[in-house]
């Protein structure tokens, strides 16, 4: 799968799962095309991205055939900072959807710092996290979104 078709892909299914939990149709663009200005003036190229509430989702999307390492972390962490520093009246959360999850150092980075990562290998085979809720795609040969488990996992009182 190419970089552009599995952008389209996580932003479809993101589309789906925030409708289905909010109640609402978010613009979930992806793509080139999508920037987002930081407070350094940096005008960020962020794979797909969508505003919930008083939150700004940033989700770079990495359809490679290794294990993410830390390097891509931090980036979009220096992402979300800029972008945070720039609108002060939203939290800025970040996730990395993979096909192939983070090498161990970078799992750690990521989950010190909140950032979600979400395994999508493709439409029907996927593993999203979104607010409390994990949706499941198990691949069958084309099981439609509307048939995906949706498990609610309580929020910890920490």
């Amino acid at each position: 799968m190419k970089a552009a078709e599995y952008e389209r892909v996580v932003s479809d299914l993101l589309t789906a799962i925030v409708e289905t939990v909010d109640g609402l149709a978010p613009d979930v663009p992806p793509g080139r095309s999508n920037r987002l200005k930081g407070a350094s003036g940096y005008s960020h190229q962020i794979d797909v991205s969508f505003r919930a509430g008083s939150d700004l989702h940033l989700v770079e999307c990495k359809c490679w055939s290794k294990r993410i390492k830390v390097d891509a972390v931090l980036t979009l962490l220096a992402r979300i900072y800029d972008i945070q520093a720039a609108n002060p009246s939203v939290t800025v959360r970040g996730a990395l959807a993979t096909t192939k999850g983070l090498q161990r150092g970078a799992d750690k980075v990521a989950s010190h710092f909140g950032i979600v990562v979400q395994l999508v290998q493709s439409a029907n085979e996927f593993a999203l996290r979104y607010k409390n809720h994990i949706h499941l795609g198990l691949k069958d040969g084309g099981m439609p979104l509307a048939d995906t488990l949706t498990v609610a996992i309580p929020r910890s009182s920490r």
